[in-house]
């Protein structure tokens, strides 16, 4: 049968390598601390953006997951869990201002913790399964001739090297900051440029802010209207910073349905987040709220505004060793390795070229990527689309990669 290796262990490397043990397919697995990836790192204490009913749906859908098993364990230790939100309105984000009984909770969102220890939970079991054989480590290079042979750097600084017939890239993304090349030095000298991952974490800002008492009075920019900005400017207002800029260039879109059909399921703002925007957020009037204009340098939008403290949140890139000339590099987070096919190295734009339902890079029949690096992409009915990515399509499109290897190698 089949090998496939799955490289990354966040969400969409858990959901792949959980469809991949349950359809009895052997796995390598690759990670350097299968501690839920940068998700886990950086995102437990934000709220979700998806209703808890579908999040355990998904966590159900696995039987190798045993989902509801270790849910019981940790409910044993008194310990909540994302199934406790069902019935316990003190860990769901209800309905602003809300005076109405709520009968059904898991249509609403908890903190992202409580899926995160799920997926704790679930890595470890897979850990454990017989069909998965796990490395952790770096992978840094992918070549192939036949086979693909994959070397890793392992945690202990030895050299590993192994074959495989199908290759899964759920190597992630990190926060857009390349635009801060645009800024001066001088400039950039008298403004404090904040990495997303700090902001989006109301508890974060707080320890900043406690630091650093006259950031209270300063200028903060955030630039962007996606759920990541507004989830920052959010964590801003309510930590009593006044003296705010948004820099946007599209207007706020909402998930929504038209005609029994889904508009903006991926990049539309919803859950908490989405309804603070719209029912607190844009009847603020003391926000400085900007339309980006590319005939603007940023060096102007600072001095104009006298922004002291900038924050992008304008999405994310593949996290490649090539992109993080403006992010600290850490080997501890896996990146995208070296791939050559027939010895001749491949480069990143080609990698960047993939099938937006399978995932299949650039027709290589056994090489595919997944999760936030290499979204899905939902079509609409008028042959439009946008990138939505879950952790239930992670799972649903492995069948789909599956099939692809399948018919291009005759399986």
């Amino acid at each position: 049968m089949t090998r496939w290796t799955v490289i990354g262990g966040g969400p969409c490397g858990i959901a792949s390598v959980g469809r991949l043990v349950d359809l009895g397919y052997h796995v390598n697995w690759i990670d350097s601390s299968f501690t839920t990836g940068r998700l886990g790192k950086y995102y437990r204490n934000i709220p979700a953006n998806t209703p808890i009913n579908d999040l355990i749906y998904a966590l159900k859908l696995c039987k190798s997951f045993q989902f509801e098993k270790h849910q019981d364990i940790r409910k044993s230790k008194g310990i909540k869990t994302i199934s406790d939100g069902l019935i316990d309105k003190s860990i769901v984000h209800l309905p602003i201002d809300s005076n109405e009984s709520i009968d059904n909770l898991g249509s609403y969102c908890m903190d992202l913790k409580y899926f995160c220890e799920a997926l704790d939970d679930i890595t470890n079991v897979l850990l454990e399964n017989i069909l998965v054989q796990s490395y952790r480590g770096i992978v840094t290079r992918i070549d192939q001739s036949n086979d693909w042979n994959i070397k890793i750097t392992s945690n202990n600084n030895e050299e590993i090297n192994l074959s495989t017939d199908a290759v899964i890239l759920t190597c992630g993304s990190i926060p857009i900051n390349s635009i801060a090349n645009n800024i001066s030095d001088i400039v950039n000298k008298k403004v404090e440029i904040h990495s997303l991952d700090n902001v989006v974490d109301s508890n974060k800002v707080s320890s900043y802010i406690n630091n650093n008492n006259k950031s209270l009075n300063e200028v903060w920019c955030v630039v962007g209207s996606s759920h990541s900005a507004m989830l920052i400017l959010k964590n801003l207002i309510d930590n009593n910073i006044n003296n705010i800029v948004n820099i946007y260039k599209s207007p706020f879109r909402y998930q929504h349905y038209k005609e029994d059909e889904v508009v903006y399921p991926g990049i539309g703002l919803k859950g908490p987040v989405g309804e603070w925007t719209k029912n607190k957020f844009i009847h603020l009037n003391n926000i400085n709220r900007i339309k980006y204009d590319e005939n603007v340098s940023w060096d102007e939008y600072i001095e104009k505004y006298n922004i002291d403290h900038l924050i992008f949140a304008i999405g994310f890139q593949t996290n490649t060793l090539s992109n993080q000339s403006n992010y600290i590099i850490n080997l501890d987070e896996p990146f995208f390795p070296i791939i050559s096919i027939n010895n001749q190295i491949v480069e990143y734009n080609k990698l960047n070229q993939y099938d937006i339902l399978t995932g299949e890079i650039n027709n290589y029949g056994s090489l595919f990527g997944g999760g936030i690096a290499y979204p899905q992409y939902h079509m609409y009915s008028n042959n439009t689309s946008e990138p939505w990515i879950g952790f239930k399509r992670s799972i649903e499109q492995i069948d789909l990669m599956i099939a692809v290897f399948n018919n291009k190698n005759r399986v």
